[in-house]
């Protein structure tokens, strides 16, 4: 081998080494660097593509690191209970605000409220003591099978009760929880006879079949297995749209309807975020909802999930807005915590 040779090549394999020692230092630099990012920590029951946008921009902004679990809202109460004496979450969003309620109750939540906070979301979205704040509006639906129940549209509360619908209305175990948020609105709202009737025949109307998830759910219900199901309207939107082509098919066999009182306005709500008590890093935490609840914010954590935002200022997407939008009934959520337990009592009278 000629030497020429041997020094290009002993210069292209130090030029390698120089690079790839440049290379680990780099490394080292960076993962330096990253480690000494003060990290935050959310608890969270959802894991969208679009929340994980905003912690990323969160981050950038704040020059900390976002770290997300996803678990059941249950899961969530009993890691706060678990982590009581020293808490590892700063933010931890639940589905809605039954949840964040119990974990006032079991006295694992501090008061989370900012300036930021208090400019973006109108008091009535809030805690009354401030343990919690609305990120987002959303609220229970009628879904029919058109193939079962033709140009009939039950469109309210009472509606559901109604004889005709006798073993064809799909109301999920899984809504639960759901149902008695629902209910405890209703008997803040309406006297308490009225909702135990009510409830009564939802219950007679109840069709034995059940499912596991709303993609199921819809799917026999587009089949025609039933005439209603009672369901998060936000769901069968973001089943409609998720890019399934046989989702999308089988939705046009399905028709979204918000039930309303008298007036056509409905009970909803809200997704919310809450801290626990003694998070470590609490500024940062309050910081993290005031953004998420800003008017950048918003629109992308809203709309990824087709729910209404807290924010006055935000507009809802156009192809929110080209479905069905309900019109909340405005309440003091102060009175409905307070019904909870009322409203799961009259729940397991009724049999549901």
């Amino acid at each position: 081998m000629r030497l020429s040779q041997i020094i290009a090549g002993t210069a292209i394999v130090v030029s390698a080494l120089a690079c790839l020692s440049l290379s680990s230092c780099q490394q080292r630099d960076s993962s330096a660097s990253s480690s000494s990012l003060k990290e935050i920590v959310v608890y969270s029951f959802r894991s969208d593509s679009a929340d994980l946008q905003l912690f990323r921009q969160f981050e950038t902004r704040n020059n900390v690191r976002v770290r997300v679990e996803t678990m059941t809202d249950q899961a969530m109460l009993q890691r706060l209970a678990q982590e009581a004496g020293k808490p590892v979450a700063d933010v931890v969003i639940f589905s809605d605000i039954a949840w964040a309620e119990m974990a006032q109750q079991q006295g694992t939540l501090q008061i989370c409220w900012s300036d930021a906070i208090n400019r973006n979301v109108p008091s009535r979205y809030t805690d009354k003591d401030g343990y919690w704040v609305g990120l987002s509006k959303w609220a229970l639906a009628f879904v029919h099978a058109k193939s079962v129940v033709g140009r009939d549209r039950y469109t309210s509360y009472d509606a559901l009760a109604d004889a005709k619908l006798k073993g064809k209305v799909l109301i999920p175990g899984y809504k639960r929880d759901l149902g008695q948020a629902l209910v405890a609105s209703m008997l803040a709202n309406e006297k308490e006879a009225v909702v135990q009737q009510r409830m009564k025949g939802w219950v007679d109307n109840k069709l034995s079949l059940d499912f596991s998830n709303d993609n199921d759910l819809f799917t026999a219900l587009s089949a025609g297995k039933a005439a209603i199901a009672l369901t998060n309207g936000e769901s069968f939107l973001r089943w409609r749209y998720s890019g399934s082509p046989q989702s999308f098919q089988a939705s046009e066999e399905l028709d979204l309807v918000y039930p309303t009182d008298n007036a056509g306005r409905s009970y909803y709500n809200m997704v919310v975020a809450t801290m626990p008590a003694n998070s470590p890093n609490k500024d940062y935490g309050l910081a993290l909802v005031g953004f998420l609840t800003s008017n950048d914010a918003q629109g992308v954590f809203c709309d990824s999930r087709f729910e209404l935002p807290v924010n006055a200022a935000v507009i809802p997407s156009e192809l929110l807005l080209s479905n069905s939008v309900f019109v909340e009934i405005e309440y003091d959520w102060g009175v409905v915590t307070e019904k909870l337990d009322a409203a799961d009592q009259l729940l397991q009278s009724a049999g549901w």
